[in-house]
């Protein structure tokens, strides 16, 4: 897995998956040489470690199938079993946080997830699943391989 072939003067233009916000994504390296994905959300920068696409896309082989992406901010708990869980989980291989940025370490599941699909978009899908009926459905929004219409890695 590529880094995304971006600079801070050519950002990817992204939508989340859900489509209701923009943000950009691009390439950098910090202050200790570590190359990072720096993703803007209006005035808001946030920097993940680079290393979370490599390390998504080997986590979503061996998981097997579509999971969900959550989406929490650094304050709040991520729902277990989803992207943005595992994104800050001891269990990863970093152990920990791929987000960079103290108190804006959280939303990984929002916004890796389509740069990781712009750069790998003939094998992975973002999906949307309406879960329960009437009232109390839920839209929830999925990630996983996109193999010959099927949601799931063969």
């Amino acid at each position: 897995m590529s880094l995304l072939p971006r600079s801070k003067e050519d950002p990817w233009q992204l939508k989340t998956a859900p489509g209701t916000a923009e943000f950009t994504m691009h390439t950098d390296t910090n202050k200790e040489g570590v190359a990072v994905l720096v993703c803007t959300v209006g005035k808001t920068v946030l920097h993940y470690d680079a290393r979370c696409l490599a390390d998504l896309h080997a986590m979503l082989k061996k998981h097997g199938d579509w999971m969900d992406l959550g989406g929490a901010d650094e304050q709040k708990s991520a729902k277990d079993g989803t992207v943005e869980a595992w994104g800050r989980s001891a269990d990863n291989p970093i152990g920990g946080w791929y987000g960079l940025k103290k108190g804006l370490r959280g939303r990984f599941g929002v916004y890796i997830p389509p740069s990781w699909k712009r750069l790998d978009s003939a094998n992975w899908s973002i999906s949307r699943r309406t879960t329960g009926c009437g009232r109390s459905s839920v839209v929830v929004d999925h990630f996983g391989f996109a193999h010959s219409g099927r949601s799931s890695i063969t």
